[in-house]
């Protein structure tokens, strides 16, 4: 025969179960939070100064990066069917560089521009859209931008010339 107590018991041991349980949680964030918020400046030196790492930078693509190097150099390229702001771009040998394409939504077609070089490629970006990718300049080369849907080319490219 159960007891009537039987539930009450039960609740009350799985309530200082719970109880306890959070406190033990509550002690050991409290004594790992000091320790991490201490400054970690000597984890990059652990790391080789020119390692090199691969990012996902558009779907699809890879570029590499290098841990330590020197900050990308930035360009933006908006882009519509007919042309776009900005047609050269000059940068230095071995350095990385880092340009956020757009398709101007008032003057590009509604399916998008997808800018496409020997190098990197954006994939589509819709009218009003934009896409950023990141490569280390080691060629002079050029991006075409396609409209996606038929693979036409666009009257224009923008230059990447390396010095």
């Amino acid at each position: 025969m159960k007891s009537s107590s039987t539930p009450v018991i039960i609740g009350l041991v799985v309530a200082v179960l719970v109880i306890a349980g959070g406190a033990w949680f509550f002690k050991q964030s409290s004594s790992t939070a000091g320790q991490s918020a201490q400054p970690s400046e000597q984890q990059p030196a652990q790391q080789s100064a020119q390692q090199p790492v691969t990012t996902e930078t558009v779907p699809g693509t890879t570029a590499t990066a290098t841990v330590g190097a020197t900050a990308p150099q930035t360009f933006a390229v908006n882009g519509n069917d007919q042309t776009a702001d900005l047609k050269k771009i000059t940068v230095k040998a071995g350095e990385p560089v880092t340009i956020t394409f757009g398709a101007d939504a008032g003057t590009t077609y509604h399916g998008g521009l997808d800018f496409r070089s020997s190098v990197i490629n954006t994939g589509t970006i819709t009218p009003g859209s934009k896409k950023t990718i990141t490569f280390t300049a080691t060629k002079s080369f050029s991006f075409t931008p396609y409209w996606p849907a038929t693979n036409i080319a666009k009257p224009y490219t923008i230059d990447i010339v390396v010095q």
